[in-house]
């Protein structure tokens, strides 16, 4: 029986023994994480369990598992077999979102157990009134009985957590960049996102706004609640409110979708029952106005998506928070979220961060002294591995009296600016880097601004914030940022050869302190060579 996998009487027999020998099993198997109320429900459920399994049902069970794949979604009971697998979700007592709320959790991992299993069966059993549920193939929670959960396991099982392998570009979507998986229903929301729209669809509030930041799922709640009140019959407008050339878009949706440039706002506001605004920090104060009078607006925003100087001092998100008619709802729970990439991002923004050093293999970074081989090597990466190349946007700055100044320029032409690529997200993301990005003496990123209309800084966390799976950042002619790069990339290996070089230190110390008290070497006796080598290793780890 390997580690990390339970065995149904060797979970109840440990359960029953002293607290140190307890706790030593959960820590040799990957359990300490777990909570006291949660391994008490578990033990019920076993023992309850446990008299209707054969010896070949009891083994196999992976608990407390979760995706890492770029969102946040925990299993606590998964059981893999050939190409089906049990998942029994574990509570103590009803959920804050009741028994809806187990539902939509059932649902959700329902489906994306499927990505990696074709026959998916989801439970829930609850402690304190000692219930058991399935979601039934026609999508409705069953009270069944535990023999009945004991007839569903199978006899063989397979000694590996399949997760591991979900691709994380079939079970997260963006509406804007994947509109067909959108229209079949293959993405899912969270208690949080479900509750929202529950609210809103319930609610007669005339003005509301949703909150959130990146990756909290703003735009994917805005298409949902589209999609649901046109069910209602009401006629339904989605604005997005920053630049957007797929002609065909609004094509694959009953609503209409439309670009803030395209909508005359006065003359479309009598038309629509209800009005659905994404990127609302982008919008000009006439506009924000004018959608006030509306019969029901729902705006998506967040302030910290700016892209302008002029819309950072408009601050659409604080007019909105201020107006005591609107109505605030907030998302702060990160959907998409791979937690390698945030760790990463935000380390790069800020080389003194706290944050915990991970393995960063799905970051890379190259140089280039000159735009041309820059330009090659980009339109390679684009053509032949499917990256996206983002590139801050291009700006001249005319002059009636002297020539053009030109701020930047774009290297490749198939690279994209920070505001085509506004809600979207790509599995592939190349992100451009020029000599003007440099750390200040605290650590923190910036981008000195000089005859520039948009904020560089935003721009760039806006580039970077749309990857799901590999990042790539070219810098050119920054060798500064780029070494600084390669010290954050190897910052967990470092970190751990500083451990292990502080460990030997420890040891060599110990052993001096030892030998003296032996009295094999006395106390003014140094052997030279291992004081220097000590010296020296001292020194690496303070640098």
């Amino acid at each position: 029986m390997k580690r990390n996998i339970v065995e149904v009487d060797t979970f109840l027999r440990m359960y029953e023994l002293d607290d140190e020998l307890k706790r030593n099993y959960l820590q040799i198997n990957g359990l300490d994480s777990m909570q006291r109320h949660e391994l008490d429900t578990l033990n019920s459920l076993f023992k309850q369990l446990s008299p209707f399994l054969k010896s070949s049902q009891k083994n196999g069970y992976f608990l407390d598992k979760s995706i890492k794949c770029g969102i946040q979604e925990q299993f606590d009971v998964l059981r893999f077999s050939g190409d089906s697998v049990i998942n029994i979700e574990l509570k103590y007592k009803i959920p804050k979102y009741g028994i809806s709320g187990i539902f939509n959790q059932l649902q959700r991992h329902e489906h994306l157990l499927k990505n990696i299993c074709e026959t998916v069966q989801t439970f829930c059993y609850i402690f304190d009134s000692n219930m058991l549920y399935q979601l039934t193939d026609s999508k409705k929670l069953k009270e069944i009985r535990i023999a009945d959960l004991a007839t569903s396991i199978c006899d063989d099982y397979v000694e590996e957590n399949l997760l591991e392998h979900i691709d994380s570009s079939n079970i997260l979507i963006s509406p804007y960049s994947e509109p067909q998986k959108f229209i079949e229903s293959k993405y899912f929301l969270s208690d949080e996102q479900r509750d929202i729209v529950e609210k809103l669809i319930s609610d007669n509030n005339q003005l509301n706004a949703i909150t959130g930041g990146p990756g909290t799922g703003k735009s994917l709640v805005l298409f949902e609640l589209a999609k649901r009140y046109l069910e209602q019959g009401n006629k339904v407008l989605f604005i997005f409110s920053a630049k957007f050339e797929d002609s065909d878009f609004d094509s694959y949706f009953s609503f209409d979708f439309k670009a803030i440039k395209d909508v005359e706002i006065n003359h479309v506001i009598p038309k629509y029952d209800i009005i659905l605004v994404d990127e609302a920090q982008r919008l000009r104060e006439s506009q924000i106005k004018s959608l006030l009078d509306s019969k029901k607006i729902i705006f998506a925003v967040d302030h910290r998506q700016v892209l302008r100087f002029t819309e950072e001092k408009l601050s659409i998100e604080k007019l909105l928070r201020g107006n005591e008619a609107v109505t605030l709802y907030e998302l702060t729970e990160k959907v998409r979220a791979d937690k390698e990439l945030s760790s990463f991002i935000q380390n790069f923004f800020d080389c003194h961060s706290k944050v915990q050093a991970e393995e960063f293999t799905k970051v890379n970074a190259v140089y280039f002294d000159s735009d041309i081989d820059a330009r090659t090597f980009i339109e390679k990466m684009a053509l032949n591995e499917n990256y996206v190349p983002i590139e801050l946007t291009e700006y001249k700055k005319y002059n009636w009296s002297k020539p053009s100044e030109i701020y930047r320029t774009r290297i490749s032409n198939c690279s994209k600016n920070q505001f085509e690529v506004i809600g979207r997200e790509y599995n592939k993301v190349l992100v451009v880097i020029d000599d003007k990005a440099k750390y200040d003496e605290n650590g923190k990123l910036i981008i000195p601004q000089k005859n520039y209309d948009y904020i560089e800084l935003n721009g760039l966390f806006e580039a970077m914030t749309r990857v799901r799976e590999n990042l790539l950042l070219v810098f050119v002619r920054n060798k500064n940022l780029f070494i600084k790069t390669g010290e954050l990339l190897n910052l967990k290996s470092s970190t751990k050869e500083r451990e292990n070089i502080r460990n030997l230190l420890t040891v060599s110390q110990k052993l001096e302190e030892n030998l003296i008290a032996e009295g094999t070497l006395k106390k003014n006796e140094y052997v030279v060579t291992n004081r220097k080598i000590r010296a020296q290793m001292g020194n690496f780890i303070k640098k």
